[in-house]
Formats: structure tokens, C-alpha cells, sequence
């Protein structure tokens, strides 16, 4: 059984540290800007946290339902059935308990390639004219500071 769950365990962390993954689509293509780039890693990374959290969340859940109920605490009285039952649900619920404290980081590097995107090129609006049919948007970078927050 503990083969398993380590199995188990070691498919769900490769599974998603390949959800966080991403082409370099600038060294290809040189129309994507990084900030497309960092968008696109924040969401990646949001949905890899919301996944984590989920699973969490159920294994944690799993664990408690399948605890036995007339298992006692102190070891009095339990049987082997009871024992192993116990212990399986245990490793679920830490599992479980693990996952949703995995998923706090990857929340937090999702936050900082979503604020590195909005730090990004952007284009920006002129103030002067430009002469002909030329676009009054130019690249640039942007940087806003919110106040009162």
C-alpha cells in the first residue's frame, strides 16, 4: 500500500510541475512580448495551485471519511484490519494536508509573474502628433503605483 501512494504522490508532482511548464515562445517568435510570457506562466501557475488545492483537499477528505470509527486512540482493543485502516488513513489525510500547503507557493509565483506581466511592455498612448496615418500607440514600459493601498 505504501508503494502505491508513494506512486501515486510522485505522478501527481511531476503531473503538475508539467502544468507550470511553458514553451519560450520569444526565442521562436519574436511577436510575443515577455509580458505575454509571464501572463501566460501566472495562469498556468494559478491553475496548477487551484489543481493542488482541489486534490488536497479531496485526499485530505478521502483520508477522514475512510477513518475507522471504533478505532481507539491508545491501541486497546484494535484489531490489525482496524490498525492498517487507520494508517492508510492517516497517509491521506497528510498527503492531502501537503498538497494544500504545496499549492501556498505556487499561489504566490503565480502572483509575481501576473505583477511582472503588468510591469511589462505595454503599448502606451502619445501626448504629441505623429505626422500621417501613424499609430498614436508606442511601446514602452509601464509602471503603476497604486496609493492609498
Amino acid at each position: 500500500m505504501k508503494k502505491i501512494i508513494l506512486l501515486i504522490s510522485t505522478i501527481t508532482v511531476f503531473a503538475v510541475s508539467g502544468i507550470c511548464q511553458i514553451n519560450n515562445p520569444a526565442v521562436n517568435d519574436n511577436k510575443v512580448f515577455i509580458g505575454n510570457l509571464y501572463s501566460i506562466k501566472a495562469k498556468k501557475q494559478n491553475t496548477a495551485g487551484w489543481v493542488m488545492l482541489g486534490g488536497g483537499a479531496i485526499v485530505t477528505a478521502i483520508g477522514v471519511a475512510i477513518f475507522p470509527k471504533d478505532y481507539d486512540i491508545f491501541g486497546f482493543g484494535n484489531s490489525s484490519g482496524t490498525e492498517s485502516q487507520a494508517s492508510l488513513a492517516t497517509a491521506f489525510t497528510i498527503a492531502g494536508t501537503l498538497s494544500m500547503l504545496g499549492s501556498i507557493p505556487v499561489f504566490i509565483a503565480a502572483g509575481k509573474n501576473r505583477r511582472r506581466a503588468e510591469l511589462a511592455l505595454s503599448n502606451q498612448k502619445i501626448s504629441f502628433q505623429l505626422p500621417g496615418k501613424m499609430s498614436q500607440h508606442i511601446s514602452g514600459i509601464s509602471l503603476s503605483i497604486p496609493i492609498g493601498k
